[in-house]
């Protein structure tokens, strides 16, 4: 939570690996719970619709990030000034549940 708090903060980006089943889910929903009663944004994501179904206002990536299927050479198309930039700017936490798909 101190890297979310702290924008000086060295270590802001962290990856967490574990088997089915492990909780994983779990841990990205409590997570969130506090970012968003801070008033913060926070985006879920999962590169399947029944995985991002599982966290608390998931997305997909491709649908969050504006990605197209498939992703190889993909590029986003959402810019600084769009509200989707905007939006991005603004946000606190970015979960990205199965990365490894």
């Amino acid at each position: 939570m101190s890297g979310i708090n702290n924008d000086h903060h060295h270590r802001r980006m962290f990856f967490l690996n574990g088997m089915g089943g492990s909780e994983k889910t779990f841990l990205h929903n409590t997570l969130m719970h506090p970012i968003r009663g801070q008033g913060k944004q926070g985006s879920p994501v999962a590169c399947t619709g029944i995985a991002a179904n599982l966290l608390i206002g998931g997305r997909t990536y491709h649908s969050q990030f504006s990605l197209r299927v498939p992703l190889v050479e993909s590029r986003s198309e959402i810019t600084a000034y769009s509200v989707a930039g905007k939006i991005l700017k603004e946000t606190s936490l970015i979960i990205w549940d199965q990365i490894s798909h």
